[in-house]
């Protein structure tokens, strides 16, 4: 007997308040030796049940071909209110679903590289587990069909593993519904996360039913579910549409475009959206309208963040659009605004949309211009001193020495000219450079 399973004799019927448990064999391991170590865990496990534990993490890593299953016993236990679960490599089965007689008082679970033989544990899922809060599920195979309808359910995340070859998982559809569903992070339908690029999966279905849903991240492609085999970017706007209720979006720049060449937005209504955050290349010359477009359906913003990250840079393509351009869009949003976080990418659209900003916004809290020139401050102070600042905000110009650019000029009689940029102060990573406005203007 080892000193463990002494310890879990001794403890008798004695309250454990979280038990964590993870076993990992090696390829020279015989299938004997595996099976004998998986029923020692076993006993450890349904110990922890008898002692009434509350919260249990079970990690299993096997790098033999035997197959072990999960005991059902596990989801009786009326003391646990977190389970977690996770196989390395995908050895772990859940053969027999719990009773649907048996009520659950989790309010955590989750099941990460897992195979499901019994689809009904979603079943008992929706219907036994009355107080659950918060589901995870990462990576599930054997099934195609997961469909959840919780009472209770506040957060949902749902990771598809479409690198892993197994053709089990070709096909999915999952659905979702939650009155309570307050938050959703997906990363599914057809994206091969560990090679970012397109999976060619070409059966899958999405449905959602969150009346109460705040955020959305969903990484992945827009479908349509009549013509599974072509990526439809119109189909955007539905998916806008069915999350209308939702408070913070964060969108990208390819989505925006697409909105915006099929005119969508002008039908388009997103009045709940608080939070906004737009990741592109650059606030270039061919964003700028589609941005302004989208901005027009969101009158309630109180916080809106660009981020940037683009490695080649012509100023020029991004430099088209000044104050005055803004100034005539009558955004309604700008009297809403609290917060503003802007990553310059050496184009001067981001600064003429900020100056415009403080000029225009009476609400704002704070601005912050995120900058990766070293000489960039006196060019962005230079270029905002200009502004008329209607609000009494702290504007902080913070430089970004994490990333490595060039950016290429065009002139008279040059073709081009490059420039690399990058900070070779390393311990400036960890200084903030902030300067506050008065300090600058």
């Amino acid at each position: 007997m080892s000193s463990f399973d002494r310890y879990l004799l001794d403890r008798g019927h004695n309250r454990m308040q979280r038990v964590c448990i993870g076993l990992s064999s090696f390829k020279y391991e015989t299938v004997k030796k595996v099976s004998d170590d998986y029923s020692r865990v076993l006993k450890w496990i349904h110990n922890a049940v008898r002692c009434n534990a509350e919260e249990l993490d079970l990690y299993f890593l096997y790098r033999v071909t035997s197959m072990l299953s999960l005991p059902s016993f596990i989801f009786h236990s009326q003391s646990l209110r977190s389970l977690s679960v996770s196989s390395g490599t995908r050895t772990l089965e859940i053969v027999e679903a719990p009773s649907l007689s048996f009520s659950s008082n989790l309010r955590y679970l989750s099941l990460s590289d897992v195979k499901i033989v019994d689809e009904r544990i979603f079943k008992w899922i929706s219907c036994c587990c009355k107080y659950l809060k918060e589901l995870s599920l990462s990576s599930i195979k054997g099934t195609q069909n997961i469909s959840i309808e919780s009472s209770s359910l506040e957060s949902f995340s749902f990771f598809n593993d479409d690198d892993d070859d197994d053709d089990d998982n070709d096909d999915c559809h999952l659905n979702i519904s939650g009155e309570k569903l307050e938050n959703i992070d997906m990363y599914w339908g057809g994206y091969k996360v560990f090679e970012s690029r397109k999976s060619t999966n070409s059966n899958t279905s999405l449905k959602i039913f969150a009346p109460n849903l705040k955020t959305l991240k969903w990484k992945g492609e827009v479908r349509s579910c009549q013509k599974p085999l072509k990526n439809e970017f119109d189909k955007v706007l539905e998916v806008l549409c069915s999350i209308c209720s939702a408070q913070v979006l964060i969108i990208n720049d390819k989505t925006i475009k697409a909105l915006y060449k099929e005119g969508s937005t002008r039908t388009l209504i997103l009045d709940n959206i608080r939070n906004l955050s737009i990741h592109c290349e650059s606030l270039n010359n061919k964003l700028v309208p589609a941005v302004v477009s989208l901005l027009r359906r969101m009158p309630n913003l109180n916080i809106f963040c660009i981020k940037t990250r683009c490695h080649r840079l012509t100023p020029r393509t991004a430099s088209r659009f000044g104050n005055e351009y803004w100034k005539l869009q009558n955004l309604a949003f700008i009297h809403q605004l609290k917060e503003v976080s802007i990553e310059n990418s050496y184009g001067s659209n981001e600064i003429e949309f900020a100056r415009y900003i403080l000029e225009h916004a009476q609400n704002l809290k704070k601005m912050v211009i995120v900058h990766r020139d070293q000489n960039a401050p006196s060019k962005v102070a230079g270029m905002m001193t200009r502004s008329k600042m209607i609000s009494a905000a702290s504007v902080l110009i913070r430089q970004n020495p994490k990333h490595f650019y060039t950016i290429t000029y065009y002139g008279p009689g040059i073709s081009h000219c490059d420039f690399d940029i990058s900070d070779s102060d390393s311990k400036s990573s960890d200084r903030d450079s902030d300067f506050q406005s008065k300090s600058l203007w």
